[in-house]
């Protein structure tokens, strides 16, 4: 990876992974690390074009902490398959070491969804998770998720939804979404130190 300021202003505000790529001088495999692991925060719109919204001034900030740390960038050891394909994240070498506990994703998913309405629908539920929608209405008829309306929609309340998020249940989804292994990721290096190999703990 390369620290390049000058190339990086040239950039638009709204970055593809692509273009993240290229300015930073990175391999693909890397730059898929970086977004899905949450040390870069990009917005996954989940189409198969345009699938990746990165704003320049988050490129900006991880340069800055490259410069300071550059092991933040380097992928776990065992990160990539044998293949020229990276491991799904969702793959067992992909999670945080040391996931936080139920009080903290309760903390983490209060600060996270503070700008949403106090009542939630189906699809904004499946955008803030990444999970589909027949999966959040699975949750809801088997009353993990609770609602207050279950015909013809569903309606969550946030603290409902914050609950759930926060709760075993959720965190027992053997295959989790990118999503959600991108918030994990975000609990887990906003709660832990580093050490000076650049590894949380």
């Amino acid at each position: 990876m390369q620290s390049n300021y000058e190339a990086l202003r040239d950039c638009p505000e709204i970055m593809s992974k692509e273009q993240f790529r290229i300015v930073c001088h990175i391999s693909k495999h890397t730059a898929y690390y970086l977004i899905h692991s949450g040390i870069l925060p990009c917005e996954i719109t989940g189409k198969k074009t345009h699938k990746y919204f990165i704003k320049r001034s988050d490129v900006l900030e991880l340069l800055k902490k490259f410069d300071k740390n550059p092991y933040i960038v380097v992928p776990p050891k065992g990160c990539y398959k044998k293949a020229k394909r990276p491991l799904r994240i969702d793959g067992v070498r992909l999670y945080p070491p040391r996931l936080p506990t139920e009080r903290k994703r309760k903390s983490y998913y209060t600060n996270k969804l503070r700008s949403r309405k106090d009542v939630l629908d189906v699809p904004a539920i499946s955008q803030i998770t990444g999970y589909s929608r027949q999966s959040i209405e699975k949750w809801l008829r088997s009353g993990k998720l609770k609602s207050i309306m279950n015909s013809p929609k569903y309606y969550v309340p946030k603290t409902y939804l914050i609950d759930f998020l926060a709760g075993e249940d959720y965190m027992d989804i053997a295959k989790k979404s990118d999503t959600h292994l991108k918030d994990l990721w975000e609990m887990y290096y906003s709660i832990g130190k580093m050490h000076k190999n650049g590894l949380y703990y």
